[in-house]
């Protein structure tokens, strides 16, 4: 009985095309149906972080800044006044980035209802700078007619805001 009850969920959980075993996005993650299969978590994790702390504690969790840039090509970006709405193009489902600034490297908090960053778990060496930065994404929101979204390189002693994934 238990091996037939597997075999069912495994036959609904693959995909026909790719073989591929999709499994249902756990508890708190959001599936817009990017083709890379990343699932969203729903809220960010409580607090800012610095990069170090993020990576130490949540790794391979951190979203990649291609997932970040995933999400910004296949999702609508709507202002709702304290952050972004985003809706998949694939299956209208949606997400929300709310906009809370961030703390510098001083301890300062630079608060701002327009503007937010997030950590990516990508790491690299900065020549020019002399000194190991990190992929942050981040959005500003000017008016309702302009807004950026971009991958940026940061101190990793800037403390951010974390959204998980899940693959």
């Amino acid at each position: 009985m238990r091996k037939y009850i597997y075999a069912i969920l495994l036959l609904f959980c693959t995909n026909s095309i790719t073989g591929q075993i999709n499994l249902p996005p756990a508890k708190g993650y959001v599936d817009l149906g990017l083709p890379s299969g990343t699932k969203w978590k729903e809220l960010n994790e409580e607090g800012f972080f610095t990069h170090d702390e993020a990576l130490t504690k949540y790794g391979p969790k951190l979203p990649s800044a291609d997932q970040w840039r995933e999400l910004a090509t296949y999702c609508e970006w709507e202002w709702q006044g304290s952050g972004f709405l985003l809706t998949s193009v694939f299956n209208k489902n949606s997400l929300f980035l709310p906009s809370d600034g961030f703390i510098k490297c001083n301890g300062v908090k630079e608060t701002s209802n327009s503007f937010c960053s997030y950590w990516t778990r990508d790491k690299f060496w900065n020549s020019s700078a002399g000194a190991y930065v990190a992929w942050s994404y981040s959005w500003y929101y000017y008016d309702s007619s302009t807004f950026t979204r971009q991958l940026s390189d940061d101190r990793l002693c800037f403390r951010f805001h974390v959204r998980l994934v899940q693959q």
